[in-house]
């Protein structure tokens, strides 16, 4: 049996998983029982250990100092110098080191680092110390174990709580006494802390006598320094503010209603006066006002003027009453309520912003019996109408109102009254009129008939057909588009015919159309008879006599 040693450090390189081994004989037997292969690594172990942790024990310190040890085990070579050291703080890099020197197979060097925890990081997190950690989970030194490089500690910080938003609190020496609410001073605060107010800054550091009813505090100073604590399970912190009254000039709004009546489906226009007198300033424009009826929302209005102190301003709105309401029911006029009970100026007095009027219901007597009105037919059974001659008899006093309307709906809601009632066109034959009557109390309607009828025709005895635009024609009133089947013939003082009209052809204009001595030219200057025939029952017989023709 023979052994052979062989070497193998030319060949084998550090990172190398496999290797192929063969043996050859030149000439001799061989029998090979076993092939021992043995590679001797030189490479280090880098362990760390964190000793000692100094610091986080005081409340809102995040500085920490930790000592600690590297160590080269459990190795086959030095652990180099300038090994890098991390540090994390719930896997975030808070700080980097570094071995100082060369350390010996099973040696080891001790080192300090201090640094600051940053805000962002929780009171609690786990602090990591890795050894051959270039501060991104990578290393730069080969060892024979790279799973042993960390070591970690759990670390709870004492953290002061925060205070922000605190702020003094003012309000305004007014009518009565004055409360503050502590809380609005400290709303910002996180509810998560425990929070008391305090009198003195001693008693506030020892926890003692707190403000009872902090949410209905009143001062006995002006101004007074309040103390806060705010604590965690941990920490507390101790700040002030301050309460103070002051003299503000405040207005002090109120409202007045007359004594008035209403009238049932009728808008109600009630006035009302806003004063501004026990006060210390001008009431501003634009002030709200609501109107209530058994705490139902009738209607909003605002002030239009800023009031001076000790004046006031009238104003007036238009109320849609309800059709339930009783005979008598009362009105609440509120300034400064914006319609929810909510109020936007700040006041003196905040409880006399009411008025309550009690209205009754009222009415007028109705219209008359009115008569009707006919006029003669100017053409198509239509004619012009003097409606307000119906006035006199429709007025009950010197300031009641008069209007006129086509239809019943519109006489009743007052809209779309008749323009020029002393001339008006009907419509229909006959047609009905509806009639408003207002006065400050109620209103009432009524209604009557407008006729036509067919007049006798107006003849005149002369016209000028010349082209001037004035009596042109031989214009017979009461004639066109009324007596439809009427029959117009001219003649000459020869008794020639010389002109033929009916209801189409209008008006004679001088010319004539029949005959052989004129046919299609104007007449002579001289007088010319005609027969007017209206072919109708009410006048069976024609209308006879002269028209004179003149240039």
């Amino acid at each position: 049996m023979d052994i052979d040693v062989y070497p193998i450090s030319n060949y084998i390189n550090p990172g190398d998983t496999s290797a192929i081994i063969q043996l050859t004989s030149g000439q001799d037997f061989v029998m090979v029982n076993n092939i021992i292969t043995v590679l001797n690594t030189e490479l280090p172990d880098a362990t760390i250990s964190m000793d000692n942790i100094i610091g986080g024990t005081e409340c809102g310190n995040r500085e920490l100092t930790i000592d600690y040890t590297v160590y080269n085990l459990n190795s086959t070579d030095v652990l180099p110098a300038g090994t890098p050291i991390a540090f994390y703080t719930n896997e975030t890099l808070v700080a980097q080191s570094a071995t100082v020197a060369v350390i010996p197979i099973d040696g080891q060097e001790s080192g300090t680092i201090t640094f600051t925890v940053p805000n962002a990081v929780e009171a609690d997190f786990i602090l990591k110390a890795v050894v051959d950690d270039t501060g991104n989970g990578t290393g730069i030194v080969d060892e024979t174990n790279e799973n042993n490089n960390e070591d970690e500690t759990a670390i709870h910080l004492l953290l002061n709580p925060e205070i922000t938003g605190l702020h003094n609190l003012e309000t305004c020496d007014v009518i009565g006494e004055e409360f503050f609410d502590l809380n609005e001073a400290t709303s910002q605060i996180d509810p998560i802390y425990t929070l008391s107010f305090h009198f003195s800054e001693t008693d506030a550091q020892n926890n003692e006598n707190p403000i009872p009813n902090p949410e209905n505090f009143q001062n006995t100073e002006n101004p007074q320094t309040i103390y806060i604590r705010v604590s965690n399970p941990d920490c507390f912190l101790i700040d002030s503010f301050t309460v103070e009254v002051l003299p503000c000039p405040l207005p002090d709004a109120t409202i007045e209603l007359p004594e008035i009546s209403a009238c049932r489906d009728r808008a109600l226009l009630l006035p009302f006066t806003v004063y501004n007198l026990e006060a210390t300033a001008t009431l501003p424009a634009n002030t709200s006002i609501a109107f209530y009826v058994d705490g139902v929302l009738l209607g909003l209005s605002q002030t239009q003027q800023t009031i001076p102190i000790g004046g006031s301003e009238n104003g007036e709105i238009e109320l849609l009453l309800p059709d339930s309401l009783p005979d008598t029911f009362t009105i609440t006029a509120v300034v400064d309520d914006n319609g929810n009970g909510n109020g936007s100026v700040e006041e003196l007095r905040e409880d006399n912003n009411n008025f309550t009027q009690s209205i009754s219901f009222e009415s007028i007597p109705p219209i008359p019996n009115l008569p009707n009105l006919l006029e003669c037919d100017t053409g198509f059974d239509t004619a012009l109408f003097d409606l307000t001659q119906q006035d006199d008899l429709i007025r009950s006093g010197p300031d009641d109102v008069v209007q006129y309307f086509t239809t019943p709906e519109n006489a009743f809601q007052n809209t779309d009254p008749i323009s020029n009632p002393s001339e008006y066109q009907n419509g229909t034959d006959p047609q009905t009129i509806y009639v408003r009557l207002e006065n400050d109390v109620c209103f009432a309607t009524g209604s009557f008939l407008l006729t036509t009828e067919n007049c006798a025709p107006f003849i005149p005895q002369g016209f000028s057909p010349n082209g001037d635009g004035v009596n042109d024609v031989f214009e017979i009133s009461n004639l066109l588009n009324i007596y439809e089947n009427f029959e117009l013939t001219i003649y000459s003082r020869e008794g020639n015919l010389i002109h033929t009209a009916h209801n189409a052809d209008g008006f004679w204009d001088g010319v004539a159309t029949e005959g052989l001595l004129f046919t299609g030219s104007l007449v002579p200057v001289g007088t010319y008879y005609y027969v007017l025939a209206l072919n109708d029952p009410k006048y069976p017989e024609p209308f006879i006599g002269w028209v004179y023709v003149n240039y």
